[in-house]
């Protein structure tokens, strides 16, 4: 019997205490819910037919096999993040249809978090029809390439044109996520990208060492960031 199952069949069976806790922030004239959590006074083994742990010691045995996110940073500290964006992908969805549509988004998220691994970078996060993904050195804007190569193929017959940004530098970790400017250089590098390209900072560039064709430079501005940035074209095909 799954967990779903016996859950169900739990709460099928007779009433069960709920305990209810929210946390509320004043916004203005009015509060809103920032937090709540539900818990039932069942135990464990009723629900899912074994012991749950909250002992400190055994949930980090559990966790020492993770790796942490200091592992996508190289030894001088800094992260090299790249954004993906499958563009057009709503106007996509209205002519496939929602469920053809959803089959052709897991082959495309498929393809790069294969990618990412390979390459061994981390998926940080996925946002809707891309990603935000961490390496620990600039030279894997292979990987971009690999990623690229693969969704050209397209899925069934239909392109899936995604855009590249890459941006390298120093970068806060919090919770397995990273912040800071080097993110958002990197988000805004992505967002200029038409469907297909790979765009690089200058700091990128400098670390390949020429080891990779680019067109370029380009001049131009990015979106709430002051002055003008320089980017290339990483050509792949």
């Amino acid at each position: 019997m799954d967990l779903f199952t016996r859950s169900r069949n739990l709460w099928s069976i007779e009433t069960r205490e709920v305990r209810m806790t929210f946390i509320d922030h004043e916004d203005g004239a009015f509060w809103r819910i920032v937090h709540h959590q539900s818990s039932v006074t069942v135990s464990n083994e009723e629900i899912v037919g074994l012991e749950l742990t909250t002992a400190v010691d055994d949930l980090l045995l559990l966790a020492q096999d993770l790796a942490p996110p200091t592992a996508e940073m190289s030894s001088d500290g800094s992260v090299t993040i790249m954004f993906t964006d499958f563009e057009g992908s709503t106007a996509l969805m209205e002519s496939l249809g929602e469920e053809s549509w959803l089959r052709l988004l897991d082959w495309h998220d498929a393809i790069v978090k294969q990618q990412t691994a390979v390459f061994g970078g981390t998926v940080v996060k996925g946002q809707g029809d891309g990603f935000m993904l961490a390496f620990p050195a600039a030279g894997t804007a292979a990987c971009a390439i690999a990623m690229q190569r693969s969704l050209s193929e397209g899925w069934a017959g239909v392109p899936v044109p995604t855009r590249m940004g890459l941006h390298t530098g120093n970068a806060k970790v919090v919770g397995g996520d990273f912040f800071g400017r080097t993110v958002v250089v990197a988000a805004r590098i992505s967002s200029t990208a038409s469907g297909g390209e790979i765009l690089l900072s200058q700091e990128i560039r400098e670390n390949l060492n020429d080891a990779f064709p680019l067109e370029g430079p380009r001049t131009l501005p990015l979106k709430g960031l002051n002055g003008n940035y320089t980017v290339f074209e990483l050509a792949w095909k």
